[in-house]
């Protein structure tokens, strides 16, 4: 297949995270693969924290071509080019995409490039800061619940609003007070949206594992790339 593979494992710091989706690997089995990936020659890196934030940045960097996940959230990590495995329909006509309804394909996958992500309208391309305001308003990883009573529907229109790149520019919680204030509530109330935002949404730790997740610093990811030629 042409396709040499570099495998990276969440680190110590990977704790916070609360997905009920998720499986955790016990300690003793991630040394077993660790040392057969090594016995292989197949490369490995222990992020610092969740395992995605460093395949996106490897990804991101040009050091890897693209990024093997089935979690969406690579996308709030910048990802540009992702692949995840596709799922078909059990029986010819059932269009439902219930895990139930559907099984995994063996001979195919599923090829994602941010630069064709759009919104429902297609008029409006869906960007990395656009990612992470949909991630806090339905809820992910870190936080599940989100913002209460916020559809699918609504985070796509305030999407569209241009409150992503507001929100994401947000550097404590005071200034993410700031914009629940002056710029969600105002909007809200301009498109007649009847959502009740809570006094302590957003929370800044929370935006900040999405939008700046901790990772490996470049110069880490560039030379642990040279020193074992495993990239490009």
């Amino acid at each position: 297949m042409n396709i040499r593979p570099v495998f990276v494992f969440d680190g110590p710091e990977d704790k916070f995270k609360k997905s009920s989706k998720g499986r955790s690997m016990k300690a003793e089995t991630c040394n077993i693969i660790k040392e057969a990936l090594t016995g292989l020659g197949v490369p490995h890196i222990d992020a610092p924290g969740e395992a995605e934030a460093d395949c996106c940045k490897l990804q991101t960097l040009g050091l890897v071509d693209a990024v093997w996940l089935q979690d969406s959230d690579c996308l709030m990590f910048g990802c540009t080019f992702w692949i995840r495995k596709l799922r078909t329909a059990r029986e010819p006509g059932n269009n439902s995409r219930h895990i139930g309804d559907t099984k995994k394909d063996h001979t195919r996958v599923r090829v994602v490039r941010a630069e064709n992500l759009k919104m429902k309208n297609g008029k409006f391309q869906l960007k990395k800061d656009g990612c992470v305001l949909f991630a806090m308003l339905v809820g992910a990883d870190f936080d599940q619940e989100g913002l209460p009573r916020c559809g699918r529907d609504t985070a796509f229109e305030l999407i569209q609003a241009g409150l992503g790149r507001s929100l994401c520019s947000s550097k404590s919680q005071q200034d993410c007070d700031v914009w629940r204030e002056n710029v969600l509530r105002k909007v809200l109330e301009r498109k007649s949206i009847s959502i009740v935002v809570p006094g302590t949404w957003p929370k800044f730790d929370i935006l900040q594992r999405y939008n700046d997740p901790k990772t490996h610093s470049e110069e880490y990811l560039r030379e642990d790339a040279l020193s074992k030629s495993y990239y490009n």
